[in-house]
């Protein structure tokens, strides 16, 4: 980021700096070198699209000047990413998880979750997708035939398993460092794609998620298993409350979440700098 600020203000350039961040304070705003470098880019930035309100927590703990921000939300293809024509098998219901295999992004609870609801409801299904530092024991699971694993899958056969799945589980918590909290969920391409695929939502309460996918889904406390097995557990037994969640949640990803409308408003705010 330094690099690049000192090439553009070398060659007389505006700078556009997106930040996704919704950390106030964080570590990389007070710890050198980072600091530094910080400083350099938050000085020699003309406009700052921020991809979540929540976000804002971040740059004005830095003291930027509202008047050079703009909020963006990201989006999703929503031709790809579209509600399921699958029949589902009333008697089988999937749960499904996506994403970095990691204790911070709650996958610990949501096993622990499950294994416990499948001695309840033992056509529940559990697929997980994706690669990270837990692979090798969902991996064991797999082989036992305790959950359904998929491995990392491409991004164009991902619309796909969307559609197989009947609950989206974001279980995501944090990362601290001596006590200091350095990474949170600050906005998820996983929900949006679950958004976007009408399926219901149980996540937890953790940095821009509850802006994200909105009041109707399920929001917890981040690390909290008793609030996740009970959110899921409702899902599980209420197919008319599934359904009621996953159209809302399309029309929230039709509303917030076009990828090619949000790529027109960057569009349009960047070049905003040039006239």
């Amino acid at each position: 980021n330094y690099q690049a600020v000192r090439w553009a203000k070398k060659n007389k350039l505006p700078v556009v700096t997106v930040i996704w961040c919704t950390i106030p304070n964080h570590i990389t705003t007070w710890f050198p070198p980072y600091s530094y470098i910080t400083k350099k880019v938050v000085e020699a930035t003309d406009l700052f699209i921020l991809r979540s309100k929540t976000a804002l927590k971040f740059t004005d703990s830095l003291g930027i000047s509202r008047s050079k921000i703009t909020v963006i939300y990201k989006g999703v293809d929503l031709d790809k990413f579209k509600t399921s024509t699958i029949n589902h098998k009333p008697s089988s219901l999937k749960i499904l998880f996506t994403g970095n295999l990691s204790r911070a992004k709650g996958l610990d609870d949501l096993i622990t979750c499950y294994l416990s609801l499948v001695t309840r409801y033992p056509k529940l299904k559990l697929v997980i997708a994706g690669d990270g530092e837990m692979r090798p024991y969902v991996e064991r699971l797999g082989k036992r035939g305790l959950v359904d694993y998929r491995g990392f899958v491409d991004y164009e056969k991902l619309p796909k398993l969307y559609q197989e799945a009947d609950i989206y589980c974001a279980p995501s918590k944090f990362i601290k460092v001596f006590g200091i909290k350095v990474w949170e969920e600050y906005f998820s391409y996983a929900l949006m794609e679950a958004l976007a695929s009408g399926l219901p939502i149980v996540a937890m309460a953790s940095g821009g998620i509850p802006e994200e996918v909105g009041k109707n889904n399920f929001l917890i406390e981040p690390g909290n298993r008793d609030e996740l097995k009970i959110a899921l557990e409702k899902l599980i037994e209420d197919k008319n409350l599934r359904k009621s969640l996953g159209l809302k949640n399309r029309r929230r990803a039709e509303m917030l979440f076009d990828a090619k409308r949000q790529a027109r408003k960057t569009e349009e705010a960047i070049i905003r700098l040039l006239t």
